[in-house]
């Protein structure tokens, strides 16, 4: 086995790919990685567990991650416990305007000092210039976990590296001590962490053959993962009400400056803790937060990613203006969730046409009127994978009622209420413009851009499940 130097592992300065393949594919992509790339033993422990940090407010803002690591040689048994001792502390800053730029410090910490360590609210006041995040409203705590088994590789260059990761589980820390589990993640991993300029390499040639071969599709980050999961337990627990007009849509979105769109979700929460006509629902009263990536096509169909799940999304009309430019109405029809199989995902890609695709994150808490309609109040960051352009967004949008459906004209009283919810928000936040474009319009690819691994590998996908067809008829 290669051990390498610490400085080729890290890669600070790189392009970072996830991608999600069949759990059945190990053994055929392990092999196929070896004959390319050399197998890395940092130590006799491949098991890892990561303690992710946040808070009920999720003030973190999506540039950083911070996390306590600790290795072993088998899975830990049972429920999640975590061990006392010497942890790696993992402050991470990313650049996302670049989608490559990443500066990790990495410090020996015992547990114990670093949880007395990050109940100070203004702990990320030195890491950072942007004001927003100093003080933060409540002390950061342990509020996700995750266990995995890691593979290393690098190539001799040393400017690409590659990891397996299976075998996921998570966790969520409800209050001090009391842990719960959130499954398992069904499939594996496989993370490139390379310099940009491997792009235009062989080397890259054969690890997207690869990827296309497998109908690899992109995925977000563990952190995210566990996010979602934690999303998915809180549905289980309290479903959304019922929606009075099924198959219709009924929003407005709002435009807000990157600088200040991650303070919205908390400074928005509050505001709907003391407003009369609309106050945080009782049944479902926190933020919740997490990631997904949209695969748009151009028959405005779409597959939202959450990890090992997905969803399609089909709206058949554009928005279509009420009484006002400001609230959107429009046909959609959305499956339930499903697991990621690569024959269905052939199967979307075969019939329709690649349009572009997004990494959105997004926090989200929900509010209801005196009359119990429920709206889901968004705020979230979609960056274009083609251009790494960002559009930053307010989101409000109707969900169901608590009570049973209105038989008489309940459309009309949903506008009513979300025209009016609308205006409370944006006399809130001056800064806020109505949105004046679609999410579908921005995950356009700019000028055929192809130089991000995902919509390369992703419109690969597409013409090569055509061309299967094709030599199938002949």
């Amino acid at each position: 086995m290669k051990i390498t130097h610490a400085s080729t592992a890290r890669l600070a300065d790189r392009l970072e790919t996830r991608w999600i393949l069949s759990a059945s594919s190990y053994a055929s992509v392990y092999a196929l990685i070896q004959k390319y790339f050399q197998p890395i033993k940092y130590s006799d422990r491949p098991w890892t567990q990561s303690i992710f940090f946040n808070n009920d407010s999720h003030d973190l803002p999506p540039e950083i991650s911070i996390k306590l690591r600790r290795y072993f040689k088998k899975p830990v048994p049972g429920a999640f416990r975590p061990v006392p001792g010497i942890w790696h502390l993992d402050e991470v800053i990313t650049d996302h305007t670049q989608l490559h730029q990443k500066h990790k410090t990495r410090t020996a910490i015992d547990y114990h000092a670093a949880m007395k360590r990050y109940r100070r609210k203004n702990v990320l006041c030195a890491m950072t210039q942007t004001d927003y995040l100093c003080p933060l409203n409540t002390p950061l705590r342990p509020y996700t976990a995750i266990e995995y088994h890691r593979d290393h590789f690098t190539n001799k260059a040393g400017d690409c590296r590659i990891t397996l990761d299976r075998d996921i589980r998570f966790w969520h820390q409800l209050a001090e001590g009391t842990w719960i589990p959130l499954g398992q993640e069904y499939g594996i991993r496989f993370e490139i962490k390379c310099l940009p300029s491997v792009l235009s390499s062989a080397l890259w040639k054969t690890l997207r053959a690869l990827l296309v071969r497998n109908r690899a599709l992109p995925i977000g980050g563990k952190r995210y993962a566990a996010l979602n999961r934690l999303s998915a337990w809180q549905r289980t627990i309290m479903p959304l009400p019922q929606n009075e007009a099924p198959g219709v849509e009924y929003g407005a979105s709002f435009e807000v400056k990157t600088g200040t769109a991650y303070a919205l979700s908390a400074e928005l929460y509050q505001l709907f803790t003391r407003t009369p006509r609309f106050a945080i629902t009782s049944d479902r009263p926190w933020i919740s937060e997490g990631g997904l990536i949209r695969i748009y096509f151009k028959d405005q169909f779409r597959i939202n990613l959450y990890g090992d799940t997905f969803r399609w999304v089909w709206s058949p009309s554009l928005r279509s203006p009420i009484s006002t430019s400001l609230i959107r109405r429009q046909r959609q029809e959305k499956s339930g969730y499903r697991l990621i199989t690569p024959p269905l995902i052939r199967e979307y890609f075969s019939t329709h046409a690649f349009h572009g695709a997004l990494l959105q994150g997004r926090r989200q808490f929900w509010v209801e009127g005196q009359d119990r309609r429920v709206f889901q109040i968004s705020i979230f960051r979609s960056t274009n994978f083609s251009s790494s352009s960002q559009l930053n967004q307010v989101d409000i949008q109707y969900v169901g009622r608590a009570i049973p459906a209105d038989p008489q004209n309940p459309e009309k009283k949903i506008e009513c209420q979300l025209r009016t919810l609308a205006r409370l928000v944006k006399s809130h936040c001056g800064e806020l413009t109505p949105a004046r474009r679609s999410l579908f319009a921005f995950a356009a690819m700019e000028d055929q851009d192809m130089s991000n691994p995902v919509p390369q590998v992703l419109s690969r996908i597409g013409k090569d499940r055509i061309s299967e067809r094709a030599k199938a008829t002949r």
